[in-house]
């Protein structure tokens, strides 16, 4: 069977080549935006770029659009990490000593550490923060994964549909051949 090379392939054109290596460019994935990052590995057949960054998807709408998606895609990032559930952890721990001692009558741990205040701000931390803000943020920052992921998902399945029919032509040929 003849070999197929991927470079003979027009699936992933080397970066910095033919129109994809301007920085900016006009699309027609996205009519109603004037610029954008030119695509790192070209576009899909629907028209959908494929970068080499999430971030590279953000449109140029506005500088406040492009903030508020960055920002949401690095805190989407460092809160996912177990380093976080970790702090998370023992933000919940802090509020333990206080129900042991109400709930058991313990009253083997310092004062500041069941003190009404430290339980109200754990609360506020946890319940509004976290649960309000953080969880808003983290849905955009995972609409915009969100987004990178399906671009290079059609990519590939549009680069396997290419491998698939050149190995199908191979085959025909080998079988004529043989013939």
């Amino acid at each position: 069977m003849p070999r197929i090379s991927r470079t003979a392939s027009s699936c992933c054109p080397p970066p910095g080549t033919g129109a994809a290596s301007a920085r900016v460019i006009a699309t027609t994935a996205y009519p109603d935006v004037k610029e954008h990052v030119a695509p790192h590995f070209g576009f899909t057949e629907l028209g959908h770029p494929l970068h080499l960054r999430t971030l590279d998807y953000q449109q140029a709408n506005s500088a406040y659009q492009r903030f508020n998606k960055k920002l949401a895609a690095a805190v989407t990032k460092k809160v996912g990490t177990m380093t976080c559930a970790y702090f998370f952890s023992l933000l919940a721990l802090v509020s333990l000593p206080a129900i042991l001692t109400q709930g058991f009558h313990l009253h083997v741990f310092p004062a500041w550490l069941i003190s009404v205040g430290l339980i109200g701000l754990v609360s506020w931390v946890a319940q509004t923060y976290i649960q309000l803000v953080l969880l808003s943020v983290i849905m955009v920052g995972q609409d915009v994964a969100a987004q990178a992921s399906d671009a290079r998902s059609a990519k590939t399945f549009e680069d396997t549909e290419k491998i698939l029919a050149m190995l199908e032509a191979a085959v025909k040929n080998e079988n004529a051949s043989a013939d």
